[in-house]
């Protein structure tokens, strides 16, 4: 899984989808659309997917990372998804281990560290 150009995790397809220890392969897993709920309920999902994601663009348009704001060319230093991540913390500054998160598989995740301290999450 790839995220703004750089691998966050990779392993075996179905270790990465069933079991995603990145937090940005955790959203794309949850994003997927469940084929047994109503078109009301797909609907209203998808209408709160949408307003989460305009609001993200316009906190990131007011963000600013490294001292440049994104805007689609910055070059961003650290974790990569640290600005959408709901587990940001200080030490996502600095780039993020390939860490081990299972059987031949891996997240680029501080949550996985564990010379962190947080271990396996």
């Amino acid at each position: 899984v790839m995220y703004r150009g750089q691998i966050v995790e990779h392993g075996p397809a179905d270790e990465v989808i069933l079991r995603p220890a990145h937090p940005y392969t955790q959203i794309l897993a949850g994003a997927a659309p469940d084929p047994a709920a109503s078109r009301q309920a797909q609907a209203t999902a998808r209408r709160q997917r949408q307003a989460v994601r305009a609001a993200r663009t316009a906190e990131l348009r007011e963000t600013a990372l490294g001292g440049t704001a994104l805007g689609g060319t910055a070059l961003i230093q650290g974790c990569r998804f640290r600005a959408r991540c709901p587990h940001a913390m200080p030490v996502c500054q600095a780039s993020p281990p390939d860490a081990p998160a299972g059987p031949g598989h891996r997240a680029r995740c501080w949550l996985h560290d564990p010379a962190a301290g947080a271990g396996a999450a």
